[in-house]
């Protein structure tokens, strides 16, 4: 793993961080289980040590959170030798498709807000509620997380297993990710 750790630090830019679409529903599924759990733990601290199952859809995942590790990976890639680089274009890209994002679903969608930091805590630098400062250094270090530690995994382990056995690693948790996305439509009806 080191190993692949250092390669991928050294290699010439080759236009894909993996390799395969499974890569990407891989990266996928893991920014949107990593968003939810780090949502999960923030808001139970937050709200007097009290769960809130965090997301829209049924199931432990925020796609946001997925769709931004997607974007970083296509994106920042480039930078992956310049780790202080990787952090702040992470804050600012990641920052941006939250505020628009936040921004897009109050204006366009009827005035539907998914999240609000004007009653949260730690909402410092907090700009029109879409965004703050404590997610925007979150965005930067999950995107440094990213960058050199699980796309070198997944890159790693895509080499070492079967295709047929990565492709089922990475088309199983999808599934259920769009199995919940169905179930939460059927229910709201």
């Amino acid at each position: 793993m080191i190993a692949t750790l250092k390669n991928w630090f050294n290699e010439e830019y080759s236009g894909s961080p993996v390799r395969t679409l499974e890569g990407y529903l891989t990266i996928f599924m893991f920014g949107s289980i990593f968003g939810w759990i780090y949502e999960e733990i923030f808001y139970f601290f937050a709200n007097g040590c009290q769960f809130e199952l965090r997301g829209e859809f049924l199931g432990p995942w925020l796609p946001v959170y997925g769709a931004g590790s997607v974007i970083m990976a296509l994106i920042i890639d480039k930078l992956r030798r310049h780790p202080l680089w990787v952090f702040i274009v992470s804050c600012v890209l990641c920052g941006a498709v939250e505020y628009f994002t936040g921004y897009f679903l109050y204006h366009c969608m009827g005035g539907q807000k998914l999240w609000d930091y004007n009653t949260e805590p730690l909402n410092f630098g907090n700009i029109d509620g879409y965004v703050c400062l404590r997610s925007v250094l979150f965005f930067g270090i999950s995107g440094v997380m990213l960058i050199y530690i699980i796309i070198p995994a997944i890159r790693h382990f895509s080499m070492k297993l079967k295709p047929r056995t990565f492709a089922l690693i990475a088309l199983i948790p999808f599934a259920l990710f769009i199995l919940g996305v169905i179930g939460h439509n059927l229910m709201i009806r």
